[in-house]
């Protein structure tokens, strides 16, 4: 089966929907079918186009301005319209995603007689939604022939019904060492829907009554410098920030606890069986 995803962003850039597909794609070519992801180029670094084995990858070039590159998506959906109706699956992941490349040429997709397929993962960090993200949530919805929600959240907070629920992709971890547990650990950004400031309160209470027992941060964000004067002020002892991390599993597997709050961190320390505390 040939497969088209149509993807907000992908490796070599890291985050969850890009691990999510990363290990969506190897769980597919083991299956004997061949992918092709089609992405915006982020970052000039990344090569235009690569090809390793049945997994294919397109990178659009990024244009000055958010109008330049859906212009670009346009103009790579029209010319190449006959192509991409040749695929099987025509999955797009976030609703973003599907306005950009799938609304300009959806009437002759739907001629080609085309059906059009949609992940839809997290959300925008504001509580609740706001009502034009929602609304334009629900109209991909329509539009789309199926979908999938990562979270039964989606569901609940856009008024949304998900054809399948899933919850993300981590890989099963052998050989464990849980002798080497050594310290508490934060993975997610500094944000408030992560619940970063209730771990931070936990800790100035447990570092106190633990002195030979570490905090670490792995991540970034909004938040950072307010956290580091907050700990600097009430002299918070052991704690250290690691930014944003590309292979935040070697934490993991060291932790003896791991504060997080999304479905793909809270999945990942449960393949390291790590027992987690989630806000």
């Amino acid at each position: 089966m040939k497969i088209l995803f149509i993807v907000p962003n992908y490796l070599p850039h890291i985050g969850g929907v890009e691990k999510h597909i990363d290990m969506l794609c190897k769980e597919l070519l083991k299956d004997g079918h061949s992918i092709t992801i089609l992405v915006i180029k982020y970052n000039n670094s990344y090569r235009d186009y690569e090809k390793i084995g049945n997994l294919e990858i397109i990178r659009l070039n990024q244009s000055s301005i958010r109008f330049g590159n859906r212009l670009n998506a346009f103009k790579y959906m029209f010319l190449n319209i006959t192509k991409i109706s040749k695929y099987d699956v025509i999955h797009f992941h976030d609703f973003s995603t599907f306005e950009v490349f799938a609304l300009p040429v959806y009437l002759p997709l739907k001629i080609f007689g085309k059906k059009l397929y949609i992940t839809f993962h997290g959300w925008e960090g504001q509580v609740p939604p706001k009502k034009s993200v929602v609304l334009r949530r629900k109209i991909v919805e329509k539009l789309a022939d199926g979908n999938i929600c990562i979270g039964h959240f989606i569901e609940k907070w856009y008024r949304m019904r998900a054809d399948i629920v899933s919850y993300g992709g981590v890989k099963k971890v052998e050989n464990i060492d849980l002798n080497k547990e050594k310290y508490l650990l934060f993975v997610g950004r500094l944000a408030l829907d992560t619940g970063i400031w209730d771990y931070i309160k936990v800790w100035e209470d447990l570092s106190l009554r633990y002195k030979d027992l570490k905090f670490i941060i792995c991540g970034d964000g909004v938040l950072k410098k307010e956290i580091e004067k907050y700990i600097q002020n009430k002299n918070i002892l052991n704690i250290e920030f690691k930014g944003f991390v590309s292979d935040v599993e070697t934490y993991i597997k060291d932790a003896k606890i791991v504060f997080t709050s999304g479905y793909l961190g809270i999945l990942e320390a449960f393949s390291y069986k790590k027992a987690v505390i989630a806000t």
